[in-house]
């Protein structure tokens, strides 16, 4: 077999034509005696300077030029008649052999001269130096003399002159021989090679594969670095058959991946870390266990380990670098395999820190430690008019109270159980006077009251209220009355966010 994918050429199909127009036109007749396959099957010099295939028109047997040839130009035309016919080769009909010898194409190289330069290397060694055409700046090249070839090198005599793909090689037949032909990438496909073909390829040591008609036998250790699967790994075991497969090299750790068939052909997928601990574990019934060899228990178990571990974590931004916002956590009341447990969600602040918000305990007690309250009192004295400050606090969570100028303010939108409750002094007798509650500077509610002699009387108001973020709430007194503030343990201004 002498070319793969034409059929191969002779003599026969490569004609040479010499000689001068006679007359001054742009016309050679039919007297070349052979016709061309196309234009870019001729080779053609005139007064030595090879002519590029655009500068001429091929019809037949006459070729027409795109200037006018003088009458003593010499013309040289060399043509390929026939590139030979398609072949294709019949499914498992090609062999080893003929995968690396007697297989050449015809090819073109273009390189660039620099001046210095006098070794290029060749796409593939041609038969003998006398196999190809070289032109400089389009004038042809003595084999030899200007030129010698070894081997895939191209060494000139002298450096060729500086220009841009300046120097043409034209490798002009099929050589014979016993070099090496590397096919193109993704070039043979599976049919085109006979069952046989591959029998056995060795890293030295102990990995041997084999062609079957079922597939590809493996037998000793096989690593695979950089190993990329695009469909799929099938693996099948015989029915009824217990069986355990460790595939350690498709992760890179220890023990990385089992799978194991019990008896009853149930399957189970695990994944395990370096120590050979279960991270990962799929059951037959299609049960997920997390950090647990037991997932009995519903469809998705996790263990995060140690008691108050975060279990879950949820994260933003696309997962890029520490953008974990809230995290779970599971815990035992009182500690211990024995007792009941609950679960934490923890949210993260804007300073990294994460911190439990809620908790269920296993009553089902639901406590929200960061949820904003407070209780103010007051001890510095009796209000007559103005804002009735509570200059102590027994709580602040959020720090929503201020202790200066008496003010809640609300540090979300939603809605606050709002409680007021202040003592009137007790040295005159009020009969409806009152109090206010304001909102952002704006009477919002009066709280009215009598105390029917000089002595204290307690007047109160309680209610919700719809806030939206950084509204503030305020107690203002009438000028008429005074309100008590000497002990903060009879009055008091409270709130806490409902929701």
């Amino acid at each position: 077999m002498s070319y793969l994918g034409k059929t191969g050429l002779n003599h026969a199909n490569i004609k040479r034509w010499t000689g001068t127009p006679g007359v001054t036109d742009s016309i050679l007749f039919s007297t070349l005696g052979f016709t061309p396959f196309n234009e870019q099957s001729c080779i053609i010099t005139v007064n030595g300077v090879k002519q590029h295939d655009t500068s001429f028109v091929l019809t037949g047997t006459r070729i027409l030029f795109s200037t006018n040839l003088s009458v003593t130009d010499e013309v040289e035309i060399i043509a390929i008649l026939s590139v030979g016919l398609p072949l294709r080769p019949s499914d498992n009909s090609v062999q080893r052999k003929h995968l690396v010898s007697d297989l050449r194409n015809i090819t073109q190289d273009k390189f660039s001269g620099n001046a210095s330069t006098t070794a290029f290397t060749l796409s593939y060694a041609p038969y003998s130096a006398s196999s190809v055409l070289v032109f400089l700046n389009g004038v042809s090249q003595l084999a030899g003399t200007d030129y010698t070839v070894s081997s895939v090198t191209l060494t000139f005599t002298t450096p060729p002159v500086t220009g841009t793909d300046n120097i043409n090689v034209i490798h002009l037949v099929y050589a014979t021989g016993t070099a090496e032909v590397i096919p193109p990438d993704n070039s043979i496909t599976a049919p085109k090679l006979a069952i046989g073909a591959v029998t056995k390829v060795y890293n030295g040591s102990d990995i041997k594969l084999s062609s079957t008609s079922t597939g590809i036998d493996v037998t000793g250790d096989v690593t695979a670095d950089g190993l990329t699967i695009v469909d799929r790994i099938d693996q099948r075991w015989p029915s009824g058959v217990a069986h355990t497969n460790l595939h350690n090299a498709i992760v890179g750790v220890t023990n990385g991946f089992q799978t194991t068939q019990d008896a009853s052909n149930n399957l189970t997928y695990t994944f395990n870390t370096g120590a050979n601990a279960t991270a990962l574990k799929i059951t037959s019934t299609g049960n997920v266990g997390i950090g647990t060899t037991l997932p009995t228990e519903a469809k998705l178990v996790i263990d995060g380990g140690a008691d108050g571990s975060s279990v879950v974590s949820g994260r933003s931004d696309g997962g890029i670098g520490n953008n974990a916002r809230f995290t779970i956590t599971a815990f035992a009341d009182g500690g211990g395999a024995g007792y009941g447990g609950g679960i934490g969600i923890q949210t993260r602040s804007t300073t990294n820190v994460f911190s439990e918000r809620m908790r269920i305990d296993s009553s089902g007690i639901v406590t929200t430690p960061s949820q904003p309250a407070f209780s103010a009192g007051r001890n510095a004295g009796t209000v007559t008019g103005g804002t009735y400050i509570c200059n102590t606090e027994q709580f602040d969570r959020g720090n929503i109270h201020n202790q200066s100028n008496g003010r809640f303010t609300a540090p979300i939108t939603g809605v606050y159980y709002v409680s007021v409750f202040l003592m009137s002094n007790n040295q005159n007798t009020y009969n409806n006077k009152r109090y206010y509650i304001f909102i952002n500077g704006v009477e919002y509610r009066q709280v009215y009251g009598s105390n029917g002699g000089n002595l204290h009387h307690q007047w109160n108001w309680a209610g919700a209220v719809s806030l939206s973020a950084n509204d503030y709430m305020s107690i203002e007194v009438d000028a008429n009355m005074e309100l008590y503030g000497g002990d903060e343990k009879y009055s008091t201004f409270s709130a806490f966010l409902v929701g």
